[in-house]
């Protein structure tokens, strides 16, 4: 009888110790839903396009059903044929003369964009470009899965805290810049430095897409997914732009008067020489 006690207190150790090393799961990386707001730092005074982002009962009030089908956009603007070929995720070299509803909304609310920019635009070969910003801006952060944190990031996509980086006074933000650069990965860091702070993460990903193109991701200095970025301005008061549409302004290439937004490494900015 004590034989068997003893072996039954063997057994029941053995399940509390099997329960007490039972790895804890992680929990889920948080992302954000088109429904939810995405804040940042206040717009200012000149705000852009941009900061009047809620486009969602314009979108709801178009019939674009009166848009033709296909629609010809061989006679728009090159530049306007890069930004429908971005939002679209096709590579600006196989965007085609006509474009189709179907096509377009493969790309989800972005392809909705896309058709409302045409059909609210004036003039043929033009986007209504305002449009189209204030919906990029509501729609395109929230609806790429990004992490809302940057602890989330580093832990789904890219460890770089550790990494030493690079520091370089940056032309585009007219201060100190850590460039970190993971091309195994696909990945490419720049932190915005005040006093050897951070006060802002940007994030270059150049694998994230079918289409050859980049895709951008901003984090606060709090490490909070946002949807803008502070810049400097030729009038000395900062300006806030948003995103990813003033990380496009600089990350462009232009061969044969096809605009693609695909340049990893811009070296453009207010303050250059």
């Amino acid at each position: 009888m004590i034989r068997t006690s003893i072996g039954w207190l063997a057994v029941l150790s053995a399940v509390v110790l099997c329960a007490c090393e039972r790895p804890v799961p992680e929990p889920p990386i948080e992302r954000i839903s088109c429904d939810q707001d995405i804040n940042g730092i206040p717009w200012g005074a000149d705000q852009p396009p941009e900061s009047d982002s809620d486009v969602t009962a314009e979108l709801s009030e178009l019939d674009l059903s009166q848009l033709p089908d296909p629609i010809d956009i061989s006679q728009m603007v090159e530049i306007d044929r890069g930004l429908i070929s971005y939002a679209l995720e096709i590579a600006p070299t196989e965007l085609g003369p006509l474009l189709s509803h179907e096509q377009a909304l493969m790309a989800g609310v972005l392809g909705e964009v896309v058709l409302a920019s045409i059909a609210r635009s004036d003039n043929p070969d033009w986007l209504d470009l305002d449009f189209f910003r204030r919906g990029l801006q509501h729609y395109y952060t929230c609806s790429k899965g990004f992490p809302t944190t940057l602890a989330g990031f580093e832990s789904e996509l890219l460890a770089f805290s550790g990494r030493q980086g690079t520091v370089v006074d940056s032309v585009a933000k007219c201060t100190e810049r850590r460039l970190i650069a993971a091309p195994e990965s696909g990945i490419y860091v720049s932190q915005t430095l005040f006093e050897g702070v951070v006060e802002e993460t940007e994030i270059v990903l150049t694998d994230w897409r079918n289409d050859g193109q980049l895709d951008f991701v901003v984090y606060d200095a709090e490490g909070r997914l946002t949807d803008r970025s502070l810049f400097p301005s030729l009038g000395g008061t900062p300006a806030v732009m948003g995103a990813p549409y003033s990380c496009m302004s600089c990350h462009f290439n232009v061969t044969d008067e096809v605009w693609s937004y695909d340049l990893r490494f811009p070296d453009s900015g207010i303050c250059k020489d």
